[in-house]
């Protein structure tokens, strides 16, 4: 896959999971209007740890949902610096050196030969 394969892939993704999390949080201001059943913190926080941050904040702001609730707020930053750290780690590791394919290394070396 080339690189401009995954950044169309990756953006895709983080568009899909910004507007599920933007969904979730109007389902359980819905709900929560209604007096019925609420998506739990757990869930909520989940879609901010895969990617969500953006759908969970524009929610809050738009919904006006769980604003109050410092528990909540701290959870769910807490849930985007975990997100952060893993996207960082991933980042890290796609453009770490690799080391060179031991067949590689000869013909590196004969060809420094050939050239003195």
């Amino acid at each position: 896959m080339s690189g401009m394969q995954s950044l169309g892939l990756a953006i895709s993704y983080l568009i899909a999971i910004n507007l599920a999390t933007l969904l979730v949080l109007g389902l359980d201001k819905i709900l929560a209007a209604k007096g019925g059943w609420r998506v739990p913190e757990a869930v909520l926080v989940l879609f901010v740890i895969f990617g969500g941050i953006g759908g969970a904040v524009a929610g809050r702001t738009l919904f006006r949902h769980r604003t109050r609730r410092s528990s909540f707020t701290a959870r769910l930053w807490t849930g985007a610096v975990i997100s952060l750290c893993c996207v960082g780690s991933l980042a890290a590791m796609s453009t770490s050196l690799v080391p060179p394919h031991p067949e590689e290394e000869p013909r590196s070396a004969v060809a420094l030969a050939q050239a003195r």
